[in-house]
């Protein structure tokens, strides 16, 4: 059963969030700033903004990171 944890991270602009093949341990939702999402080659696939959500699909069917997030 997965945990209720809500917390509030920061990160350095380059700084990546989460690799590919890490675990899905959690739903990020972007507060300010943008998030750029990279295949495991590290070629850019899209870019995320203020308010949107990512990292949930791994996490909902409980499997590892397909995408790299970085800052």
């Amino acid at each position: 059963m997965k945990k209720n944890i809500q917390e509030t991270r920061t990160y350095k602009a380059g700084e990546t969030i989460y690799s590919h093949n890490d675990p899905a341990e959690f739903i990020f939702l972007i507060h300010s700033g943008k998030v750029r999402i990279e295949s495991k080659h590290g070629l850019e696939l899209g870019t995320l903004e203020t308010g949107e959500i990512f990292g949930e699909v791994g996490h909902i069917i409980e499997a590892p990171r397909t995408v790299t997030a970085v800052s």
